[in-house]
């Protein structure tokens, strides 16, 4: 049997850390060194807003980005270390504001379209759909997506959308007994 996992609804340092969740193939031990290899399950968006039109009140900043049309569930099978999302998208998570980017730890899926909303300090809210054409219409395990856009005009106007493997990080040596 499976494990099922539920979409965060507000997204934090702190869940970002919780949600990650990695998984690594059994491994037979030995006395030798054994390198155990994790990779990434969930999917990572990047939403970058690289300016704001002119329509935007001077001193109005973004009060959150939410992200919609997602999996809002998803079952983790450990036996073959595979995630599988349900398929309906009524999922939504507002993404962590890491300071330069917004960020979202969501469940790998196959979708046409996502949708993403920001919501201004003034109350105003810009929309747009983030066609997935250019990706394959997929959300892969082990992907970071990188959406920017322009907020202004009554609209959000996307720059473009690019995916690549999720950074690995060099570790150490990790020591069993």
């Amino acid at each position: 049997g499976g494990v099922t996992f539920h979409l965060t609804a507000e997204q934090s340092a702190d869940t970002m850390k919780a949600d990650d969740l990695l998984y690594a193939a059994a491994t037979e031990l030995s006395n030798a060194r054994t390198d155990i290899n994790f990779t990434h399950l969930m999917t990572k968006l990047n939403v970058e807003v690289t300016s704001l039109g002119s329509e935007v009140e001077d001193g109005d900043e973004i009060n959150k980005v939410e992200i919609s049309d997602l999996a809002k569930a998803a079952t983790f099978y450990p036996e073959n270390g595979t995630l599988t999302a349900d398929t309906e998208l009524t999922g939504s998570t507002v993404a962590y504001d890491n300071g330069t980017t917004y960020e979202a730890l969501v469940f790998p899926t196959a979708c046409n379209t996502i949708t993403v909303e920001v919501t201004m300090n003034s109350g105003k809210v810009f929309t747009t759909t983030v066609d997935l054409a250019t990706v394959d219409n997929q959300l892969e395990s082990g992907v970071q997506y990188n959406i920017n856009f322009q907020v202004g005009q009554d609209k959000v106007t996307i720059g473009g959308i690019t995916a690549m493997p999720w950074g690995y990080a060099a570790g150490g040596v990790l020591e069993t007994e």
